[in-house]
């Protein structure tokens, strides 16, 4: 068995694409071996770039890459609504699949894609390559070697995006999960592994010019005299948006509270319009606080030691006001690496070692965390479009439905008892999870060796379904280019 993944790469566009190649052309556990995009100027000139057109074979058809026998796993950078039908293929094809965060528009959509994965016995591994940065095992170790049981875990993910970016995220239909599936992501993730349980409940709201009318947006919608009512701007047509002048474009700006049970919380603020900021804190009652200033990217990148601290609070709790004692700061270094070579080689380890036990387990130890993260963010969006509602964030795992339920009410809704029965029962019923929305025509099935039913996605065709009369649009016209070449934010 060769001990170099051999990895091609679906889809060129954005700064992901160049960044995931950059790092593979410097880790020894990964080598490109196939480019494939939509345009083969556009993959030719993306090779000479990178400086690997004399290795890397070269698509202008997503199809031919799935074929390529040169191809061990694949690297999918395509928009969210895409990854369902591409992981599945890929997946049927036997190759190991590098996904692009969000993992999927749903919670329903992450479990196929979990279940073909285990299947076909591929590993599938999204793209937070913060987890495998040494300082990210350091912190995890260091809470483990000083009993520091969290009691709140606090993100803050900020970026400014540009007006051009704002105004394509609010005509999206490819990655609708906005700031939520993009930052928030990863500090689900980072609540995900510090508290090591799945997450109960959700509280979040859209913030800043995001915010909605303070009803949740079923009552809005019968007081406009729609017939069925929308929990979920993933389900809402931009005509039905637009007719009933309803702002329900993916959110820039969100903030949520995240049970995890027996009081620790994950505090989460994430922005697409405010001063870039990354910062962590990890509290516990009375005693010690971990903070983290550049918990996603490094702020000095791979040339200098990444850092955190550690505080420590001598004093009990406050009760005189003459008697504060200063805390003790601690910083501590990390070993010197770059997270995406990281990512890389844990994932060619994924990959190249699949007889080995412990291998299988890490495979099943993604999955879940990539499943939970999905049950958080969908959540998150649930509650956002109902004012802060409530919402479950788990479900067990022999549900048929991946809909986010929600448990209460906000408080604003006291005085309109006259919807209350109809909102609950529609918003049972008409969450995120609702598969049906987000299906596209697909081409004939095939059968593959292992008794798997692959789908080759359509590469020259997409179905929009905002689009009453059927008619396909090319994805070289859509937002999905647009956004993928504008989106600041890698890995």
């Amino acid at each position: 068995m060769s001990s170099v993944l051999r990895l091609g790469v679906l889809g060129i566009e954005g700064p992901n694409a160049r960044a995931i190649v950059d790092a593979a052309n410097i880790s020894s556990s990964v080598n490109i071996a196939a480019v494939a995009g939509l345009d083969v100027d556009e993959v030719t000139e993306f090779c000479q770039e990178e400086g690997i057109e004399l290795r890397a074979r070269q698509f202008a058809n997503f199809e031919d890459l799935l074929e390529c026998e040169e191809v061990d796993a694949i690297y999918v950078n395509l928009a969210t609504r895409l990854h369902k039908d591409w992981v599945i293929a890929c997946a049927a094809s036997g190759k190991h699949i590098l996904l692009e965060h969000p993992m999927a528009m749903d919670v329903a959509e992450a479990r196929i894609m979990v279940e073909a994965c285990r299947r076909c016995q591929v590993a599938l591994l999204e793209t937070t390559a913060f987890l495998h940065h040494p300082r990210t095992k350091a912190i995890v170790q260091r809470i483990a070697e000083y009993r520091l049981v969290p009691d709140r875990i606090e993100v803050c993910l900020a970026f400014p995006a540009s007006d051009q970016f704002l105004d394509g995220l609010r005509e999206d239909d490819e990655d609708p999960l906005g700031v939520a599936g993009d930052l928030g992501w990863f500090a689900a993730r980072w609540g995900i592994l510090l508290f090591d349980v799945p997450a109960l409940a959700v509280s979040a709201r859209r913030t800043g010019q995001d915010l909605l009318p303070n009803r949740p947006l079923a009552a809005l919608c019968h007081e406009r005299g729609q017939k069925e009512h929308f929990n979920d701007y993933n389900t809402m047509s931009h005509q039905t948006r637009k007719d009933h002048s309803i702002n329900l474009s993916p959110p820039a700006e969100v903030q949520a509270i995240v049970a995890f049970g027996n009081g620790r919380e994950l505090h989460m603020h994430c922005s697409y319009r405010l001063a870039f900021r990354q910062r962590l804190e990890i509290l516990q009652s009375h005693s010690k606080t971990l903070t983290c200033n550049d918990c996603l990217y490094p702020a000095r990148g791979a040339e200098v030691p990444a850092t955190y601290f550690l505080q420590t609070h001598a004093n009990p709790p406050l009760q005189d006001l003459d008697h504060i004692l200063l805390a003790t700061t601690q910083e501590i270094q990390t070993p010197l690496k770059d997270q995406r070579i990281c990512m890389l080689d844990a994932f060619a380890e994924l990959c190249l070692f699949n007889h080995r036990e412990d291998i299988q387990a890490k495979r099943q130890a993604h999955f879940d965390a990539a499943i939970n993260t999905q049950l958080i963010i969908n959540a998150i969006l649930v509650s956002a479009n109902n004012s802060g509602a409530l919402v479950t964030a788990n479900l067990p795992a022999n549900t048929s439905s991946p809909i986010p339920a929600v448990l209460s009410r906000p408080r604003t809704l006291s005085n309109q008892a006259s919807n209350d029965n109809d909102f609950d029962s529609r918003t049972r019923h008409n969450g995120i999870g609702d598969a049906q929305h987000h299906s596209r025509p697909l081409p004939p099935e095939k059968i593959n060796s292992n008794g798997v039913i692959r789908t080759i996605p359509n590469t020259n065709y997409h179905h929009h379904s905002s689009n009453t009369s059927n008619q396909c649009v090319s994805p070289s016209s859509s937002t999905t280019a647009k956004k993928r070449k504008q989106r600041p934010v890698g890995q």
